[in-house]
């Protein structure tokens, strides 16, 4: 059935401010070049994009030429970043963290609230997520923006087309309607998602890495990248795993997450690496999580009472400490906890062909001790297939993976649909 007009122009719309977001300012007649739109459509577009206030007209002086004055200068037409805005949301066993960034990357605050939500209350964490929306849909009032979507990351399977999370089990939810009670209270209108904190992680570690390559080591890529590595530096499959809240992790082929048929791909944490071994809380025995989670590699090392009383944050941070002055059962923790790392991920990239594997959170901060072991495990592969190992380094965003990942989602919503940005 052929599309109808609407659909078409918002898909215009969409690649002309794909376009300008991607490359930076340029002229009509540069635009239509690079989308293969007729200059009578760019022009129209133009001006509904003008109209949105999501870009702008500049008269751009020519410095060579005629001399001052006489040569006729180009009218550029560039984003307007602040217009809008969106709110990325970290939801931890402990705090609650919060970034407002607009178009072209440039953060406008952050906040780390602590919840002191109990194991099986939503209702502290759904209160600091709608205090921080109302925070940032003030920003955007002020700025004379649009607060155009907020994304809320959250460990643990979930529903984002209903807003649920199905299972944390960590927190002990078992299908909280985590959206509608942040709605409930935040008392504004704002499109929201909600995703998996790993998957999350996951596309903004890949698109790091790919602009790395592409870039010849020019650093990590922001939210607001306009430059796209060339396709011949991506590897086609990556997988990623962290530990913070949990051991989680996502699965990234050709530069999309890939959730598989429930949103569930890449939770790594339940990978099986003993059959009789540790009981898991997702009533599995052995999962990967119960031998190489921060919960487990604390009470392996003995500062399971720690994390009891002070929190999981506090118990990794001494085990970093122990582990550096070399402490024995410290050491040994980690050395067969990244036996156990290997051989579930190894499994996990057998599955998938993965190109790439990334570490992050505490695996990498632990990594002086983990990424040996790890490396040896998948370095151990049959000869006989004529393949190269799978390469295996550090997350490039450290803590930022999260947020970064939900800053990219939520613009990708708006790049794809630049009609949810109301007329002015």
């Amino acid at each position: 059935m052929p599309a109808d007009v609407g659909t078409i122009r918002r898909h215009n719309l969409a690649l002309v401010l794909g376009c300008l977001h991607r490359r930076g300012g340029l002229a009509r007649t540069e635009l239509a070049e690079a989308t293969g739109l007729v200059h009578a459509s760019i022009t129209t577009l133009v001006g509904d994009l003008v109209a949105r206030g999501l870009v702008r007209e500049r008269k751009d002086h020519p410095t060579s030429g005629p001399p001052p004055g006489r040569g006729r200068p180009r009218t550029i037409i560039e984003i307007v970043p602040q217009r809008c805005v969106v709110l990325a949301v970290q939801i931890g066993l402990e705090s609650v963290t919060a970034t407002l960034s607009d178009l072209d990357g440039t953060s406008h605050w952050s906040t780390e609230t602590r919840h002191g939500a109990r194991y099986g209350d939503p209702e502290p964490v759904a209160a600091a997520v709608a205090a921080a929306l109302a925070r940032a849909q003030q920003f955007a009032r002020e700025a004379s923006g649009v607060l155009a979507h907020c994304v809320v990351a959250m460990a643990g399977p979930v529903d984002s087309a209903s807003g649920v999370v199905v299972a944390a089990i960590d927190f002990g939810w078992d299908h909280v309607p985590l959206l509608a009670l942040v709605s409930e209270r935040a008392g504004v209108e704002c499109a929201m998602t909600l995703v998996n904190d790993g998957s999350t992680a996951a596309l903004a570690e890949y698109r790091a890495l790919c602009t790395e390559r592409g870039r010849s080591g020019s650093g990590a890529a922001a939210p607001g990248d306009r430059e796209a590595p060339p396709r011949a530096t991506m590897p086609r499959v990556m997988v990623y795993a962290k530990a913070d809240t949990g051991v989680g992790g996502g699965i990234v082929i050709d530069g999309q997450i890939f959730g598989g048929e429930n949103g569930l791909a890449g939770e790594v944490g339940h990978v099986s690496v003993d059959h009789a071994g540790r009981a898991c809380h997702c009533g599995s025995l052995g999962c990967l999580a119960t031998y190489v989670g921060p919960d487990a590699l604390a009470a392996d090392a003995g500062l399971g009472a720690l994390a009891e009383a002070e929190g999981v944050s506090a118990a990794m941070a001494r085990l970093l400490c122990q582990a550096r002055a070399g402490e024995s059962r410290t050491v040994a923790v980690l050395e067969a906890a990244a036996e156990m790392l290997g051989s579930g991920l190894l499994s996990v990239s057998d599955v998938v062909n993965a190109g790439h594997l990334v570490l992050g959170g505490y695996f990498a901060d632990l990594s002086d001790w983990l990424l040996p072991g790890v490396t040896r495990v998948f370095n151990r592969r049959p000869v006989a297939l004529h393949l190269p190992p799978v390469p295996v380094t550090l997350g490039r965003l450290g803590r930022r993976a999260v947020l970064d990942g939900a800053l990219i989602l939520g613009f990708e919503r708006v790049l794809a649909d630049p009609t949810l940005v109301p007329l002015r």
